[in-house]
């Protein structure tokens, strides 16, 4: 009766907290689904693709801290029910060394024919093992008390392991959307360069010269806007952190912070501004349909509408804005593109061989 009674109560305690762990977790995920849920008013424009982001970084700061707090609970729990099996394997030796030591006794009485005082003398030790036998009982209950504790406790971390595997199971995907959105970041302000250069323009070809003009006969022979070494090339490349493939429409060059950026040839200064991912930007006109960008400038020289000639200076390098960013990395760097009509080239082939180093 003692043994139901117990296992009512152990699925009695199961079953409540079975149900108040599957409240958290309902909690758990209703705040996940808000948090990447647009916000009001952010709709799906760049500023709410940061709040998201800004969100998910929080999120993932409070599932890290989740994490290691289940897996402290889980630890001490596990410690918790190798002692007390310990214990309870104990004491069922005992148990049955008692048992042994009484039948032993009961075999001796039978041989001997003991009666009066020496059967007085066997009660006595008999009511010995009797007590004996009583404290034995007690201490199993305790065993089988503790025993549907920690088997309780058992059900308790099943919950906790699965609820710890949904989490991780949100963090990855979480990791996996911050990606999507930073890549859509990337393509955005690369959208937004290729109509700005559509909307400055190519201009008109000087006639007799031929396709690309002036600007054309002087791919192979320019000298780079500054000197340093090429940290990033033109083309694709592999993320090894997202493993995704990116395609750099410019190059990016490595210098001292504050270098100096020259004019690749005469032109025009269409652009001045601010952009996500470029930083200061500069974006100078040539003929033929041609434009150089300029960009993570920390300081300008010239002004918007300025007649450039080849050489000239334009600014001085600042640092990037961040690994992901066309233009960005850590360190002073400067983002550099030519591009004909809006259709990107690759800068290296219009300078000559020994222009980096």
């Amino acid at each position: 009766g003692g043994s139901l009674g117990g296992g009512h109560n152990s699925i009695g305690l199961a079953a409540e907290g079975a149900f108040m762990l599957g409240l958290t977790l309902w909690g758990c995920l209703a705040y996940l689904g808000w948090v990447l849920s647009p916000g009001e008013g952010e709709g799906v424009g760049r500023r709410g693709l940061e709040a998201k982001l800004g969100r998910v970084e929080a999120m993932q700061r409070s599932l890290a801290a989740e994490q290691l707090q289940a897996d402290e609970v889980l630890r001490h729990w596990r410690r918790t029910y190798e002692e007390n099996r310990r214990l309870l394997e104990q004491h069922e030796v005992q148990e049955s060394q008692l048992g042994a030591k009484c039948k032993r006794l009961q075999n001796l009485m039978g041989k001997l024919g003991m009666q009066g005082a020496v059967a007085l003398g066997a009660g006595q030790a008999l009511g010995k093992w009797a007590v004996a036998g009583k404290r034995l009982s007690l201490l199993l209950r305790r065993c089988h008390e503790e025993a549907r504790q920690l088997a309780q406790e058992g059900v308790r971390l099943g919950w906790e392991e699965r609820r710890l595997l949904r989490l991780e199971e949100s963090f990855s995907q979480a990791q996996a959307w911050r990606g999507e959105v930073a890549e859509g970041l990337h393509l955005h302000a690369i959208e937004w360069t290729n109509a700005l250069t559509a909307a400055l323009g190519g201009g008109e070809e000087a006639e007799g010269e031929g396709a690309g003009g002036e600007m054309g006969r002087w791919r192979g022979r320019l000298h780079p806007p500054l000197f340093g070494f090429v940290e990033r090339p033109f083309g694709s490349t592999i993320n090894p952190k997202s493993n995704t493939s990116t395609l750099h429409k410019g190059i990016r060059i490595r210098a001292a912070r504050g270098s100096g950026v020259r004019a690749i040839a005469a032109g025009k200064v269409a652009y001045i501004g601010w952009l996500k991912g470029f930083g200061n930007l500069i974006i100078v006109e040539h003929a033929g349909g041609y434009h150089s960008l300029f960009g993570n400038l920390g300081e300008i020289f010239v002004g918007e509408g300025e007649e450039i000639r080849r050489g000239g200076w334009l600014g001085a390098i600042g640092e990037g804005e961040g690994e992901e960013a066309p233009g960005g990395g850590p360190g002073a760097s400067l983002y550099f593109e030519i591009r004909r009509r809006g259709e990107a080239e690759n800068p290296v082939e219009w300078f000559v061989h020994s222009s980096f180093r």
